[in-house]
């Protein structure tokens, strides 16, 4: 498994109002967010009874787009950071318990945090079983547009900045948060336009995104935040014609398609360890059998980014400045 855990999931986040009750009205900009409220959310009707006050955050990207909408003073634990630094509006839950690095968390251990409302990433919850064990001790689990195979509140085909909006959007409103989340929407949006109208022209040079764990690797397919970047920085994904959001490529098909540019993704712990970093990635791609006759390695064409900068959520943005100065170094 990829150490931040994102995989294709097939599902979809609606909000559709409910019948009214009462809330904890903390945003001027909460009109339409009654209680009940109905999400269906991997094609499952669930209910929001009240306005959730404690939230367990399972994965970086959940952890970013919780604080984006205003939330993190509501986080009560905290899962599935794989050991990636904690930065912008979500270093406010330094304190908050870390209840495992990874994902491994049992119902009862999520139970025992009280927490009223989980948002996480699909792939660490794949067992239905603990989604409804969940439900029955009043805790009720939300997913990430980004993660829903096109099928998300943003639409579309794959993982994009607009799914970003629609989760801050979402989640504001879930947590009477509305005016804080459209603030961070905004700052996002001229953040975005702002890279796209000062960007230079690459020709479409042929790049991979990869990840290597525990002796695996991982390619972005075209359905990913990663593969969104590579368009946004003019870039051609050479693994752009697989729809899903990772793939396992052998050594052999990677060397075979042969891209110009190598993006290593580091800053996150395999196992107990200490986060990666891009050296160490970069030792780790370079050991791989016959990568060393690759164009990319030749030229000098490798490049990093945190993988904390590369999920479906705020921080993406920061990503793509993060690798646009390491190609705009490049020889």
């Amino acid at each position: 498994m990829r150490c931040d855990g994102r995989a294709v999931a097939g599902l979809a986040v609606l909000l559709v109002l409910g019948a009214c009750g009462g809330a904890d009205e903390r945003s001027s900009g909460d009109i339409g967010s009654e209680f009940p409220l109905t999400v269906e959310n991997c094609a499952r009707q669930v209910t929001i009874d009240q306005r959730p006050q404690r939230l367990l955050p399972n994965g970086m990207d959940a952890l970013n787009l919780v604080a984006a909408a205003g939330g993190a003073d509501r986080v009560v634990a905290r899962a599935g950071e794989f050991g990636q630094a904690l930065r912008g509006p979500a270093r406010a839950v330094e304190g908050v318990e870390l209840l495992d690095a990874q994902h491994d968390l049992s119902s009862e251990a999520i139970i025992a945090t009280n927490a009223q409302l989980m948002i996480s990433n699909p792939d660490y919850l794949a067992d239905p079983g603990v989604v409804d064990q969940l439900s029955r001790a009043g805790i009720t689990t939300l997913f990430a547009s980004g993660y829903c195979g096109g099928q998300g509140t943003a639409g579309g085909d794959g993982a994009d900045f607009d799914d970003v909006y629609a989760d801050i959007e979402l989640y504001g409103r879930v947590l009477g948060t509305a005016d804080r989340a459209a603030e961070s929407i905004a700052e996002l949006r001229e953040r975005v336009t702002g890279f796209r109208s000062g960007q230079p022209d690459r020709s479409q040079r042929s790049a991979a995104e990869l990840q290597v764990s525990e002796n695996v690797m991982y390619a972005a397919g075209n359905t990913s935040m990663e593969h969104t970047q590579l368009e946004m920085l003019g870039l051609r994904n050479v693994f752009g014609d697989a729809a899903d959001q990772f793939i396992e490529p052998s050594i052999e098909e990677l060397i075979a398609r042969d891209p110009e540019v190598l993006i290593l993704q580091y800053d996150f712990a395999d196992g107990a360890g200490p986060p990666k970093t891009f050296q160490q990635a970069r030792q780790e791609f370079l050991a791989l059998p016959g990568v060393q006759e690759m164009q990319a390695v030749r030229d000098g064409a490798v490049v990093g980014v945190p993988v904390s900068e590369t999920a479906a959520d705020p921080r993406a943005v920061d990503g793509l400045a993060t690798i646009d100065h390491a190609l705009s170094a490049l020889p």
